[in-house]
């Protein structure tokens, strides 16, 4: 008959438990993100694992492989032109923006030059602000915004060598992630103080939230912001790419939205003389990009729980601050996680840790 531990061998076994956890924990705190990337593509893409596994039954290696190459073909490499793309375009609007602007202020269209000049005037007269003033603080916006560029070129190669690795190692931990996922998952359930069969249920509804979470929130947002700037491309405005990422931003943080990024947009187009490329982009902008929530998230999300906005609303805001962009996708997976875990502690029996 085995007899209890004392309690002192008990607490000493738990606080040597938590020192190793803890040194566990410093030890992957650098690779955080790659293990948060390879685990959300790796429960995106099960379905797409099983499929092709089912068609090479013999061999989980190459179904893995398969599986990861697929990963990075059809998603993170069109993700990565579209990043080198919209870099290009932020560039050049870094670079020549401060210049066409000024020579916006001291020449401008003959349809507009009594516009602008009411307008430096009611700068001077209400603000203090002189001609002059408002062609040197344009002038030094250039100059500091020039070198902002220099600078972030020279940390370029640097950056560059850092996102290759980290991308490698994703993809690494991915191909492992789908080879021994099933093992990984009946481990991480074996771990769960929980009964097994709510284990199961536990990480079941995670991967529902998981779903719900990143094609709720993130490729909706990525519809959305594609619809406006192809209306971007479409009209030839300036930098739609960039224009398209920003928009994308903006769709994933409640109560904004692509229309932020539009309607002034629209009203460049008015101040332009093109009326009809104006009119035609607020109904674009109010018809199909305002309204493609309310028929993409059925289809996209269906019947798995959606989060509120106001969680949505700080858990993206909560993830920018945490993990910078990549907190656009993990803010809601992690919420949605949180959300998981306190529906399973409710929904469990404890005993009375204060009976005798």
């Amino acid at each position: 008959m085995n007899r209890p531990h004392p309690p002192a061998k008990w607490i000493l076994l738990v606080a040597m438990l938590a020192g190793v956890l803890y040194l566990c924990g410093k030890v992957l705190l650098p690779f955080l993100s790659v293990l948060l990337w390879a685990g959300v593509f790796a429960v995106l893409f099960q379905p797409t694992y099983q499929r092709v596994l089912a068609r090479t039954p013999q061999s989980r290696s190459l179904a893995a492989a398969y599986t990861t190459a697929l990963v990075f073909f059809v998603i993170i490499l069109p993700i990565l032109g579209m990043g080198l793309a919209v870099s290009s375009e932020a560039q050049d609007v870094l670079r020549h923006g401060p210049a066409r602007l000024l020579d916006w202020v001291q020449h401008p269209d003959p349809r507009y030059a009594h516009s602008v000049q009411r307008g430096l005037q009611f700068l001077q007269q209400r603000v203090g602000v002189s001609e002059e003033q408002v062609r040197e603080q344009i002038q030094q916006l250039a100059s500091h915004l020039s070198s902002i560029l220099v600078e972030g070129t020279m940390n370029v190669v640097g950056g560059l060598i850092e996102f290759v690795v980290a991308l490698a190692m994703i993809l690494f931990t991915l191909y492992y992630c789908f080879r021994d996922g099933e093992r990984m998952v009946a481990l991480l359930a074996d771990w769960i103080p929980l009964e097994h069969s709510r284990s199961q249920a536990l990480l079941r509804r995670i991967a529902e939230l998981i779903h719900a979470s990143v094609y709720g929130v993130v490729v909706l947002a990525m519809i959305q912001g594609a619809l406006g700037g192809l209306a971007f491309w479409a009209l030839g405005l300036p930098s739609p790419l960039l224009w398209t990422l920003i928009m994308a931003m903006l769709a994933t943080i409640p109560m904004l939205g692509t229309f932020v990024v539009w309607i002034p947009a629209a009203i460049y187009l008015a101040l332009q003389g093109s009326l009809a490329s104006a009119l035609g982009l607020c109904l674009w902008g109010t018809l199909v990009v305002g309204t493609s929530d309310n028929f993409l998230r059925p289809a996209l999300v269906g019947q798995r729980t959606q989060m509120h906005e106001l969680l949505i609303f700080f858990s993206v805001l909560g993830g920018l601050d945490a993990f910078g962009i990549l907190g656009i996708l993990m803010g809601p997976v992690l919420m949605a996680l949180a959300t998981a875990l306190l529906s399973a502690f409710r929904a469990t029996d404890y005993p009375d840790l204060m009976a005798p």
